[in-house]
């Protein structure tokens, strides 16, 4: 594992010392500053996990998780917050955060919890490309999905998202990923579609 990125997060230099040379143990680690920085360097990097401070100065974790996950939605994300109120835990998850830790953590906790992720996105990753190589041809009896013409997007977006997540046995982030959409997006367009009803 030495030779895995962990893209950092953090503005504070006492934190992101001691976080760098945490996580150094069991990747190299790219720095950055700002949310901004963060999705400068995610868009030139493959990491195999991003650590994000909760508040940076351009915004905190939440606004960056969609935005991290608009230009790599396979990165699993970690974030650390100084306090955690467990509504401010559950907003974080259904953003498609991968988990949430203390600040301060413990250096043993944050190194297994970053090892925890890169293995789950490995596996999920490769889930999804075994089932995307070798797709079971559906026909339009066999799993029911055909829109006719006329159909409002809405009702056509609902009917393909099932139709996927059914192929991919329930699994959004595996679902996201052949739709070509970040897991947070389909979060949101399930949550929205669950309050609508």
């Amino acid at each position: 594992m030495a030779d895995d990125r962990i893209l950092l997060i953090e503005d504070a230099q006492a934190p992101r010392s001691f976080l760098s040379r945490t996580l150094s143990k069991i990747g190299s680690v790219v720095h950055a500053r700002t949310l901004l920085e963060g999705s400068v360097q995610l868009a030139t990097m493959a990491p195999k996990a991003i650590v994000i401070d909760w508040k940076l100065p351009d915004g905190t974790a939440l606004d960056g998780i969609a935005e991290l996950h608009d230009v790599q939605d396979h990165v699993p994300i970690l974030v650390i917050s100084p306090d955690l109120p467990i509504d401010r835990v559950v907003t974080i998850m259904r953003a498609g955060a991968y988990d949430v830790l203390p600040h301060p953590v413990q250096e043993d906790d944050l190194q297994l919890a970053v090892l925890r992720a890169i293995r789950a996105a490995s596996s999920e990753v490769k889930r999804a490309s075994e089932k995307i190589e070798s797709p079971k041809e559906p026909s339009q009896d066999e799993d029911g999905f055909s829109v006719p013409l006329g159909t409002p997007l809405r009702v056509a977006e609902d009917k393909l998202i099932d139709a996927t997540l059914a192929f991919c046995n329930g699994s959004i982030p595996a679902c996201a990923q052949v739709l070509g959409i970040s897991a947070s997006t389909l979060y949101r367009k399930l949550d929205a579609r669950k309050n609508a009803k």
